[in-house]
């Protein structure tokens, strides 16, 4: 169930892992069981957010998934009325998760509570074949440069709201896990002195960016070395990235769009106020600097 939903198998050697990084709960998920038979799951991530108010642990719900001969039972609403009790308890104020508006289990999100908070940006452009050899500093990481680039990527995003504040390792476990490539992930400037990092996914005719963390100084250079690889074809840059490069994408010929994504980003008060304008001041989204990117999904 958890393959079907998105999520990927959680094998005994990978939940300690996890629990070590604090990026799942005690109970790691709740199932719904009869006899003996699993009805329905919903997985629970404990992830260090920046709200308004500072830095604390939201509760991160994903694979929701109900087994098709057991739906319109109240699985799914049932198990995550549980999840709320349960994260309340332990203090956490936020639940969140991602979906799209178009799925039927929005509609139950929003029955229990959930608004949609954030779509993420997007910017696209049609590169010509650069001119001239390659001059910058842009290489794949090395193995052993990933806490460099953890070390950057806490440095730019240190105040910012949003999912800002990644637990050291998070990219060896996702590494780990499959879910990032090491060939994708590609730095500036050489060993040492690293002052901006992208991933950069590959597809026929277009490349995906939909991380980008750079020292303000480097955001050109940065860009500069994704469009030599995008070039000739089609760069996508994605996300919370799109809004701080808003005027420099502009000036480059993208196209921009400011809800542009399938997903959604739903997030429901588990105490205080549910008027979707304060959720969203105090959650940070509508701010300029407000982060999530591409290894923030959950």
């Amino acid at each position: 169930m958890a393959i079907g939903a998105f999520f990927g198998f959680l094998g005994p050697e990978e939940v300690p892992r996890l629990r070590r990084l604090g990026l799942v709960t005690d109970y790691v998920g709740l199932f719904a069981v009869e006899g003996g038979s699993v009805l329905g799951q919903v997985l629970v991530l404990r992830i260090l957010y920046r709200t308004s108010s500072g830095l604390e642990p939201v509760a991160g719900i994903s694979s929701v998934t109900t087994r098709t001969d057991a739906r319109r039972r109240g699985v799914a609403r049932t198990l995550l009325q549980e999840v709320h009790r349960r994260e309340a308890a332990a203090g956490r104020r936020f639940a969140l998760l991602w979906t799209s508006q178009s799925w039927f289990a929005h509609r139950l999100y929003e029955s229990l509570g959930y608004r949609d908070v954030w779509t993420p940006p997007s910017a696209v452009r049609v590169l010509p074949r650069a001119r001239g050899s390659r001059k910058d500093q842009l290489r794949p990481v090395a193995a052993g440069e990933l806490s460099a680039v953890e070390r950057l990527h806490t440095d730019v995003t240190r105040e910012d709201p949003g999912f800002s504040a990644r637990p050291r390792g998070t990219l060896r476990v996702l590494q780990a896990g499959g879910d990032l490539d090491l060939a994708n992930l590609m730095v500036l400037g050489p060993r040492g002195s690293i002052r901006g990092y992208a991933v950069l996914g590959k597809a026929p005719g277009l490349r995906r960016c939909g991380e980008f963390v750079a020292r303000p100084q480097a955001s050109a250079a940065l860009l500069d070395g994704l469009e030599r690889r995008a070039a000739p074809g089609v760069l996508w840059m994605g996300n919370s990235p799109v809004r701080a490069l808003r005027p420099e994408l502009r000036s480059r010929g993208y196209l921009l769009r400011a809800e542009a994504e399938w997903r959604v980003l739903m997030a429901r008060p588990l105490s205080g106020s549910r008027d979707p304008t304060v959720l969203r001041k105090e959650l940070g989204v509508d701010r300029p600097t407000f982060r999530c990117m591409s290894l923030d999904r959950f």
